[in-house]
């Protein structure tokens, strides 16, 4: 159509439209207030990773300026594919202490969760986050 073209200077150039964002990419304006701000420590090797989360305050940037207790989440690797993966959500820091400490309720629950070596590793990520004040004996 000759209407949607237009010539500059000997050249043909085509009429270039915009088109309206479509609702599959519009976008709803998110507030930083509402968003929940957090503290991370992940430690990973080639059977498990132990993620440790614990929440801050709206105005806070330290661990002291946090809202309750630690939870963690235990991924153990089950076969050879990147899909093959297990995850626990752990929200108790008394479980938590307990696998720590040897306890034989927690314990027994760890023992459906991971082999021996692997709570030797978790022991030892409990062992840091008790170093670091996210965990309280």
């Amino acid at each position: 159509m000759m209407e949607d073209r237009i010539q500059v200077n000997g050249v043909w150039y085509v009429k270039e439209t915009t088109k309206p964002i479509s609702d599959i990419v519009s976008m709803i304006d998110i507030d930083e207030f509402d968003v929940t701000r957090s503290l991370h420590r992940i430690w990973e090797d080639s059977e498990y990773a132990f993620e440790a989360k614990i929440l801050l305050a709206p105005d806070g940037i330290a661990l002291e300026d946090t809202w309750g207790d630690c939870w963690l989440i235990i991924t153990e690797k089950v076969g050879d594919t990147n899909d093959s993966w297990i995850e626990h959500s752990i929200d108790n820091p008394t479980w938590m202490l307990g696998v720590y400490e040897g306890d034989d309720l927690s314990m027994r629950e760890a023992k459906k969760m991971m082999t021996p070596n692997g709570i030797a590793k978790f022991r030892g990520f409990l062992h840091l986050l008790i170093k670091q004040g996210w965990l309280k004996k």
